[in-house]
């Protein structure tokens, strides 16, 4: 990213054209998923969306109604993002995120589980497929990020308590020294 000069106006054009190219190719990808799902309407198979809690009664729903939902919510937050992406670059001269946009809507496409139930034939029978799906995180990841930082943080949580132990065992002998030597320094 430090050789790609953003100030040059040839290569913000680029960035630009890389930009409405990548937008093209995420509209597309939407459109044929409406397509796909309308045309299935896999109205026969029911599930559970929330369980009952009190005062509620629980929430059932077909795949075609929450395939339905879920691409309504996936296709305003892409819209927020085009909106937002064109206040940041046409009012903020904004090009970074410009390139990193273009790059990271056609990634964030094909990872959502519509993409890869609907158009690239996985089944949703099995693993993170399985509906209703897990919102994903703000800062991304999700529940296997989650579990390798947990996996990380256990070790340093355990060493810290020895280190404590350790420092102030060697610490506390000084201090109980400094103490002694302070304590002799007040008898003579």
């Amino acid at each position: 990213m430090s050789k790609l000069d953003l100030e040059s106006k040839d290569i913000v054009n680029y960035v630009r054209l890389g930009y409405v190219v990548s937008c093209a190719y995420c509209s597309i990808g939407y459109y044929w998923l409406y397509s796909i799902i309308s045309s299935k309407n896999e109205q026969q198979a029911e599930f559970i969306l929330s369980p009952a809690r009190e005062g509620q009664a629980e929430k059932k729903t077909t795949k075609h109604e929450y395939d339905m939902g879920q691409l309504a919510e996936m296709f305003q937050s892409y819209a927020f993002g085009l909106v937002m992406m064109g206040v940041l670059h046409i009012q903020l001269g904004e090009n970074r995120l410009l390139f990193f946009q273009a790059v990271y809507n056609p990634f964030l496409t094909i990872e959502n589980p519509l993409f890869r139930i609907h158009l690239m034939g996985e089944s949703d029978a099995h693993g993170d497929l399985i509906r209703p799906w897990k919102p994903p995180s703000f800062f991304g990841g999700g529940s296997g990020a989650q579990a390798i930082a947990d996996k990380a943080a256990a070790p340093a949580e355990q060493a810290l308590p020895e280190a404590q132990a350790g420092a102030g065992g060697g610490g506390g002998g000084d201090a109980n020294s400094t103490e002694t030597a302070g304590d002799e320094k007040k008898e003579k």
